[in-house]
């Protein structure tokens, strides 16, 4: 029995001592307040410094900041350093490896109207947004977005189109490799209805207006490919479902003859066919 009972102390013992010690906790990651999270806009007339005036949509989450602003590429920043934190403001720096998009985040800053959202950018001035409109917040459930799909299938009939085609059919398509220019954040593979009268016989990189429903699922509400001399991409106005959204021009994304066009120079290919 003695024997018996030292063994087991000893087995005991050993698997304590060789039992490796539990890792310790990491740290809460920091995260903007609560109360500034959500959709802001500027807007500002003309003026000598900004000729073209400013028009910017900016979407706060918890880890990051959105910006579509008139004229430049949209912008996207983690938080990467703070200073300070408190409900109501965030300094430090948020931005991304094309550079800063802000040092501090402070909402009702001193001596600007009740409801301002003032994002500093350091030595680069700082700029007051407020929380945006009805029609700007819905148009949030819009997504202009290039993406590739392979596989579309389980087609039900799709409603006549604006210029009275009927028989097409809204297929499920699969995307992936998606990358937003404008509007709401999609995932890099999603699921959507897609427009088509038959499947693509091969895979396809579109440009895409994709609106999300009321129940959380996605519509392809227009779609265009890729110019290969040119890179470009244009919805048509004429044969393509109404969009109340119109994201702003930027590097990406221009008017044309009121079209909407969305370039992408990886689309260029050497060998298209000369004008």
């Amino acid at each position: 029995m003695f024997a018996r009972l030292c063994l087991f102390l000893t087995v005991v013992s050993t698997a304590a001592c060789s039992a490796e010690p539990a890792p310790a906790p990491q740290p809460a990651k920091p995260q903007i307040p609560p109360a500034l999270r959500g959709c802001w806009e500027l807007r500002e007339e003309p003026d000598e410094e900004f000729p073209d005036g400013l028009s910017d949509v900016m979407v706060i989450k918890a880890d990051r900041v959105i910006i579509d602003g008139r004229g430049v590429d949209r912008q996207v920043g983690t938080i990467q350093q703070v200073k300070r934190l408190t409900p109501r403001s965030i300094e430090g720096l948020i931005g991304s490896a094309d550079g800063t998009i802000a040092t501090m985040l402070e909402l009702d800053p001193k001596w600007a109207p009740g409801g301002t959202l003032r994002l500093s950018e350091g030595d680069a001035g700082s700029y007051d947004y407020k929380r945006c409109s009805t029609a700007t917040a819905a148009a949030q459930r819009y997504s202009l977005v290039i993406a590739e799909t392979s596989r579309q299938d389980d087609p039900k009939p799709a409603p006549c189109g604006p210029n009275g085609s009927c028989g097409n059919f809204l297929y499920r398509a699969e995307f992936h490799g998606a990358r937003v220019i404008a509007g709401a954040e999609l995932p890099k593979r999603f699921d959507a209805r897609l427009t088509l009268h038959t499947p693509y016989i091969s895979t396809y990189t579109l440009a895409l207006i994709v609106e999300r429903q009321k129940d959380g699922s996605l519509l392809v509400r227009r779609q265009a490919g890729f110019n290969g001399r040119t890179g470009m991409a244009c919805f048509n106005e004429r044969d393509e479902w109404p969009v109340d959204w119109k994201p702003e021009s930027g590097v990406a994304v221009r008017y044309e003859r009121g079209d909407l066009c969305v370039t992408d120079e990886g689309q260029i290919d050497p060998n298209a066919p000369k004008d």
